[in-house]
């Protein structure tokens, strides 16, 4: 490596943010942000005993489409669909006539699926179209796989569907879910292949977040199982702790967890970490239903729908005032051990009432203590298993620098390295959250100090107090210089915005307004040095009109009306066009233009391009004939031949003549004795 020159490392794009740990971050082509959350505000409840007929009994209710409620009473069986639009039955009939009474439901793809009671002790699964309310499929027997799994038991628990319309039967044992596909063909078991023989267990429930994950929670045991894509893989486990009843789960579009309780919903993150309550209900939740942007929260006891609506907002910790969150990135090598770091750049945007706080870390190994081991720093950013707040945590003891405020330039006064990693932490406001774009790591350590006698070198105290003055010259200085170096950049019109490009056109003397488009003002500013180089003439005059209306124009110069020698000819010339030698007259096509604001346009380009001594008409020709006006054949008038075409509404036109093509002498056909045919 040259040490003479600055070199740099990039973090913008979006594989290289993903190398570092993200915690309570979002990440898209804009760089990261505090991640959203959905908060929630308490509408009027739902009144079930108004809604549904006399006597009904509200059993489980279950997203529908379209934004709505099911709603399954087990008094008539049957599956009603109510609309939080305008808070009345969809159908008052209802959507499906069930054959039994369930005692759970779910819906995906236009199917309704439910859990129904055969006999005291039996349940099954069975699938109703939410369209014809007809049945599908149903199965109420145990299942082998392939002959060699040991049997399992069917003792369904629960129901619940994914986006692909794929239904999960949970069960009550260690074996928590038989999933089966729209035809109601078993396709798996989620569970476990060390535990798939254990028959000891809990009740299980569950539920399935937007890019297919699993979550399974065991209500006795209070254990919630995180099963990657659709349940394969082995799952995460974590313990929701001893003072948590669990009684349902559900999950939003943003891949929060919400567990309902006796009194109360807790939330949790993707990863199972305990975020805080739901501030916006208190009271039981049997079923917690997601649908649109509402939130409802289903109370079988009371025979209550609480709905609640969705209002998005900046992710906050349980307890915490503010919106936070922070990333680590993996290491940035020098490739030379030793080497002292010059500066950090940060492309930043910071609104009124957040901040961002940045420290940084140089080592010449990547190998730290972290959770009393010694680890590979990178390795343990990525290591699955671990959830990213306990990485946060552990990772916040290292030798982190002192922190920086908003910086944009940060100068690293660390002790020199061979690896450094950064660290941010982002503080948001209520809605609003900081943005970083691209962090930009310089290095080695160069600095306007070595340009001094070296005589300001010798005390290192002064020595650092005057390398940091003159770093403030530096970041100026150097921005000043990249801009100079990437001015070029500028001046290319295919890489400039709208904007930009009509304050450069102003440079070359081309007068642009709003109704020009992008394509139009960069094919312009393109031909304008050849344009130039012609200006005043009527080849430059053509070429510039070409460029704005794809077409070359017509151009009629005055002056040479006079060398016309036909009289006849040259009063025709001189009426349409004038005998003024110092005027000309520029013709527009009928399709060469869209309209009057691109008349007016070009009336404006030839005032500012024609020679100063000099008139000029425009005129845009109409596809008409018009004697003694504009008319110029294959130009806006065109002669066809006469076409003798007979309908109800046809005139026969000149010199036009009826015949008869048909053959003489077929009989059957068209003959006539005496016209055309004769017998013998």
């Amino acid at each position: 490596m040259d040490r003479s020159e600055f070199h740099y490392h990039v973090i913008r794009s979006l594989p290289t943010w993903q190398e570092g740990l993200l915690h309570q971050l979002e990440l898209d082509e804009q760089g990261i942000r505090i991640q959203m959350a959905n908060d929630y505000r308490a509408d009027a409840p739902i009144r079930l005993a108004e809604l549904l007929p006399a006597g009904a009994v509200v059993a489980d209710v279950a997203e529908g489409p379209n934004g709505m409620l099911l709603l399954f009473d087990k008094t008539s069986a049957k599956v009603y669909a109510f609309n939080p639009m305008t808070m009345r039955l969809d159908r008052p009939g209802g959507i499906v006539y069930a054959l039994n009474e369930a005692v759970a439901m779910a819906y995906s793809s236009g199917i309704v699926y439910l859990l129904e009671r055969t006999s005291t002790e039996v349940l099954q699964a069975a699938a109703y179209s939410a369209i014809t309310g007809q049945p599908l499929w149903s199965t109420d027997v145990p299942v082998v796989i392939d002959g060699e799994m040991p049997l399992v038991d069917f003792l369904p628990c629960d129901i619940t569907a994914d986006s692909s319309g794929y239904c999960y039967v949970t069960l009550t044992h260690t074996v928590q879910a038989a999933r089966f596909d729209q035809g109601g063909r078993f396709v798996d078991w989620i569970a476990p292949p060390q535990q798939l023989a254990e028959q000891a267990g809990g009740r299980q429930t569950a539920a399935i977040g937007s890019d297919s994950t699993l979550y399974v929670v065991d209500t006795d045991r209070k254990q919630l199982y995180i099963y990657p894509q659709h349940g394969v893989g082995e799952p995460q486990q974590v313990e929701l702790g001893p003072l948590t009843a669990p009684r349902s789960i559900a999950v939003d579009n943003l891949n929060v967890l919400y567990i309902g309780q006796d009194s109360i919903i807790q939330l949790f993150n993707a990863e199972g970490t305990y975020i805080g309550p739901l501030t916006a209900y208190s009271g039981a939740a049997d079923r917690i239903v997601f649908s649109g942007s509402s939130m409802f929260l289903f109370d079988r006891t009371l025979q209550s729908v609480a709905y609640l609506r969705r209002e998005p907002a900046l992710f906050r910790e349980s307890g915490s005032p503010i919106s936070k969150g922070e990333y680590i990135s993996r290491s940035i090598d020098c490739t030379e051990e030793g080497l002292r770091w010059h500066k950090l750049q940060l492309d930043r945007t910071i609104p009124d009432n957040t901040l961002i706080r940045v420290s940084y870390l140089i080592a010449d190994s990547t190998t730290f203590r972290i959770d009393g081991s010694n680890q590979n720093l990178d390795d343990y950013l990525k290591k699955p298993g671990v959830r990213s707040s306990d990485k946060i945590a552990a990772l916040s003891l290292l030798p982190w620098s002192e922190t920086s405020i908003n910086p944009r330039d940060m100068l690293i006064r660390g002790e020199a390295g061979r690896y450094l990693w950064v660290r941010i932490q982002l503080y948001g406001s209520d809605k609003q959250s900081p943005v970083i774009a691209g962090i930009r790591a310089h290095f080695p350590r160069l600095s306007y100090l070595r340009y001094l006698p070296a005589v300001y070198q010798e005390d290192p105290a002064s020595k650092d107090l005057l390398e940091r003055f003159l770093s403030m010259f530096e970041t100026f200085l150097s921005e000043l210089d990249g801009q100079i170096e990437t001015s070029p950049r500028w001046l290319d019109v295919d890489a400039v915005n709208a904007e930009y490009m009509r304050w450069l056109a102003t440079w070359i003397g081309v007068l642009t307004d709003q109704g020009w488009t992008e394509s139009k003002m960069r094919r312009l500013i393109k031909g304008m040095p050849d344009i130039h180089r012609k200006r005043g003439t009527k080849e430059g005059m053509e070429r510039l009109l070409e460029l704005y209306t794809n077409e070359r124009p017509i151009i009629f110069e005055s002056c040479k009306v006079r060398s016309i020698e036909e009289s006849e000819a040259k009063n025709a010339y001189a009426a349409l066009f004038g005998d003024d030698p110092y005027r000309f007259s520029v013709l527009l096509k009928p399709r060469q233009i869209a309209g009057s604001a691109e008349l007016a346009t070009v009336k404006r380009m030839i005032a500012s391009d024609q020679p100063a001594h000099t008139g000029a008409d425009v005129v845009w020709l109409q596809p008409w004939i018009y004697l003694g006006g504009h008319t110029y054949l294959e130009v806006n008038t065109y002669l066809t031949k006469p076409l003798s075409l007979l309908y109800d509404d046809s005139v026969m036109q000149r010199d036009s003549m009826l015949e008869d093509g048909t053959p003489f002498g077929q009989l059957d056909v068209r003959s006539g004795l005496g016209a055309d045919t004769r017998l013998l």
